[in-house]
């Protein structure tokens, strides 16, 4: 059983990384970071080594756990109906053991961390935006994100919205997009335009292919690069041909990883937890999950 002790704060060990930090950024340093590429060291992406983290900012950048349920399941729906449940005999949930074993041998939560649980996961967005207008989270945030997808845009055209109307904008000003264009699917893209995100680490099923990475999002339109990195576009560059188009700008480079499940530990040191049920994702057997989790999280 976990204890609400919300104040208490433990260190955190990160393994198996392949990428981290290739520059430090105090609060809010998107917002004027430069956006020449910087050189790739020892440690970095283009040169991977199982390292302790150095935050050298600690008590600026904050950590946010972010959980869909479908994570917990024997297999990964894609393309299904967001109103219908999935069907318990193909896709069967985590047992409460197997559950517990993960938070916390796997994300080392021995205490119960502030947060919010969700039906849908684009609700995550307001939700962080909420905190950060109250001046409860500051941003750039590392993100540690355990899903079955990587809720980066696949399946839809916001991408195109980002890269050639919401850029555009200054960095404060995107937070409010078009909420037509805001989905469970395409949330973290709209996140990361924000300059909300320093860090991104992408924790995966043991079923996921990594089919669902919207190359356009990463440096040089190439996930195994190890960075996020939007770019700016006018609407008619937009086509086939688009990595061979010049962008107009270039937003701040992002770390991003993606480790298995299996091979991720951490101390538990997150300041924030979100939980999404994901209704069309999930069968209902997996709601009986939840009541687990709130032992671990301290609603906001």
């Amino acid at each position: 059983m976990i204890r609400a002790e919300p104040n208490s704060r433990i260190t955190w060990d990160w393994r198996h990384a392949f990428c981290h930090k290739a520059c430090n950024l105090t609060n809010h340093g998107y917002e004027k970071a430069s956006f020449t590429p910087v050189p790739t060291e020892p440690g970095t992406s283009a040169n991977p080594s199982n390292v302790r983290r150095n935050h050298l900012f600690r008590g600026v950048i904050l950590r946010v756990l972010n959980i869909d349920l479908d994570f917990f399941l024997n297999d990964i729906a894609y393309f299904v109906h967001d109103k219908k449940r999935l069907n318990s005999n193909e896709y069967r949930p985590w047992s409460e053991t197997e559950l517990r074993f993960f938070l916390e041998h796997n994300c080392g939560l021995s205490k119960a961390v502030h947060g919010k649980i969700i039906v849908h996961h684009h609700e995550a967005f307001p939700f962080w935006r909420s905190l950060i207008e109250k001046n409860q989270l500051n941003y750039p945030f590392e993100l540690v994100h355990i899903d079955g997808h990587a809720d980066l845009g696949l399946g839809d055209d916001a991408w195109v919205y980002i890269v050639t109307e919401l850029l555009n904008k200054e960095p404060s000003e995107r937070w409010y997009p078009k909420k037509e264009k805001l989905r469970f699917g395409n949330y973290l893209s709209f996140a990361i335009a924000c300059r909300w995100i320093s860090d991104f680490t992408f924790v995966t099923h043991h079923k996921w292919e990594g089919r669902d990475l919207m190359s356009v999002h990463f440096e040089d339109f190439d996930p195994r690069k190890g960075f996020l990195q939007m770019k700016k576009y006018r609407k008619e560059d937009i086509g086939f041909n688009l990595p061979e188009k010049t962008p107009l700008n270039y937003e701040p480079k992002i770390p991003f990883q993606c480790i298995d499940y299996r091979d991720f530990t951490s101390d538990g040191d997150f300041d924030y937890i979100v939980l999404s049920q994901s209704p069309g994702y999930t069968p209902k057997e997996s709601d009986k999950l939840i009541s687990i989790f709130k032992e671990y999280i301290i609603e906001i």
